[in-house]
């Protein structure tokens, strides 16, 4: 048995590493807000050193934070081996705004942030710890290369081991790392060849799964087929032109917004709904107004978007990916709220089944074994992403200081100009919006219409729940001040 260890991406992990050039980099990203008070040194400013000792004594736990690419030789495939100059301090970084600190200034300095490559030569992540936050309070901005982090969870795995549930002053001992040797590359050539002569039987096997699933093959492949085939129909056929799709430039531009859950539940249960439904609704809403804004007709538009799915089976999974995409086509045509609603609700039922996922995985698997690489040959498919996270439902802490914003990013691939990420964390969902500065200079006139357009969906389903019911006094639920961007103009 050979004394080395290493571990092959993906074929889609591997992807982003593909489609990555210089100007539109493929890391995800994570813009958390706490209060400073508990950690702040006898300088009134945020102890750096504690919270950098607690991130390397966790560092164990997520064995991907300490290891870089490695490439098989006469392919473009990357593996994963540990780096044996592996150096915490470059990864975990210190920095300050001018006191105080703006809200505009920290938008300003997030999307310089993600407009920088991370170096493929290291471990693929940053972590910044930004000093200067105006109200008392300090940010962490984490950096995770998308190849680590296909679905933005497994990018949650150092989130997860670093924050706890409660407040604690404990650090933990740093535990000694020793790297394991580096894999020859002629070895690497080796396992590729028989890895590549194995791939066209994983692919039979799946699809033979799929269908020994079915109860009723007839029934249920047909109705997989029409599924598959809408899908195939969007991938390689375009969507129309808009002002947010082009060619993608090297500056970014970042935007957030919070909306209680509380107001979320109170739509779902007037509508019938569920949060995503609400959430692409309200996109609908706001794009619809964007493009009227904009002179151009939203009725005479095929909109589309590509909503990253995870399907992980194995839910302690924090490392690698598995996902499915839907693409939903946004009915910008509909000026009405509730119309907006229920056609988001039509267009994602025939894609929730989770064997509609199965059946497009095993198309990939296919595709897969084939090099075919669907993203770039389908990048006209879609015109925007839109990507929830989930979080938890309680606050988290480092060390003794609450979590109170965290507002996710999502990068921006070849064509499009925009991407939405959503976080649903203690009581709040919060929305990320990174943009091409070229393209959508007046992001945040996009972040107002996103506020506007929920604003309009819950006033109508209060309406609605009004005519159903006799009318009752109810408290209305607090929206906190966001540190990022308010949530009324």
């Amino acid at each position: 048995m050979a004394h080395y260890n290493y571990e092959r991406l993906s074929d889609r992990d591997n992807a982003f590493l593909i489609w990555e050039r210089p100007g539109l980099p493929m890391h995800v990203g994570l813009l958390q807000i706490f209060e400073a008070k508990p950690l702040k040194n006898k300088h009134n400013g945020v102890d750096f050193e504690a919270i950098r000792r607690l991130v390397e004594a966790m560092l164990y736990r997520v064995p991907r934070h300490r290891q870089k690419l490695a490439w098989i030789p006469v392919d473009r495939h990357a593996v994963w081996i540990d780096d044996p100059h592996f150096n915490p301090k470059y990864h975990i970084r210190h920095t300050s705004l001018p006191r105080p600190g703006t809200e505009s200034q920290l938008k300003e300095f997030m999307g310089r942030i993600m407009a920088q490559p991370l170096d493929r030569a290291k471990p693929l992540w940053e972590l910044w710890v930004v000093e200067g936050l105006g109200s008392a309070r300090f940010a962490i901005i984490l950096k995770t290369h998308h190849c680590m982090d296909d679905d933005g969870l497994a990018g949650m795995g150092l989130v997860s081991k670093i924050f706890s549930s409660n407040p604690h002053s404990e650090i933990p001992t740093v535990p000694a790392f020793h790297p394991r040797p580096v894999p020859p590359g002629l070895d690497l050539w080796k396992d590729e060849i028989k890895l590549r002569a194995l791939q066209p039987l994983w692919a039979s096997r799946d699809l033979g799964q799929l269908l020994r699933k079915a109860s009723d093959v007839s029934r249920d492949f047909a109705e997989h087929a029409r599924g598959l085939g809408d899908f195939l129909g969007w991938k390689f056929s375009p969507a129309s032109a808009s002002p947010l799709n082009g060619p993608v430039g090297p500056n970014r531009l970042f935007e957030g917004i919070q909306i209680p859950y509380a107001e979320f539940k109170e739509v779902n249960h007037a509508l019938a709904s569920s949060v995503n439904d609400v959430i692409l609704a309200t996109v609908t809403g706001a794009l619809r107004n964007y493009m009227l804004e904009h002179q151009v007709n939203p009725d005479a538009l095929d909109f589309r978007v590509e909503v990253p799915v995870d399907v992980r089976h194995n839910e302690d999974s924090a490392s690698g990916s598995d996902i499915s995409s839907w693409i939903v086509p946004m009915p910008l045509s509909e000026a009405d709220p509730l119309q907006q609603v229920e056609a988001i609700r039509e267009a994602t039922k025939t894609v929730m089944h989770s064997d509609h996922n199965e059946v497009i995985d095993t198309l990939y698997s296919f595709l897969d074994w084939l090099r075919f690489d669907v993203q770039s040959a389908s990048k006209t498919a879609v015109n925007m992403m839109v990507g929830a996270i989930p979080g938890p439902r309680t606050p988290l802490y480092l060390l003794e200081s609450r979590m109170l914003e965290a507002y996710p990013l999502i990068p921006l691939f070849d064509n499009l100009g925009l991407s939405i990420g959503i976080y649903n964390y203690d009581g709040v969902v919060f929305w990320g919006l990174n943009a091409d500065y070229d393209r959508i200079p007046d992001l945040k006139r996009f972040a107002d219409l996103i506020q506007s357009s929920f604003d309009s969906i819950l006033e109508a389903a209060k309406q609605r729940t009004a005519k159903a019911t006799p009318q009752k006094s109810r408290p209305k639920p607090t929206r906190r001040p966001s540190q990022i961007h308010s949530t009324r103009a």
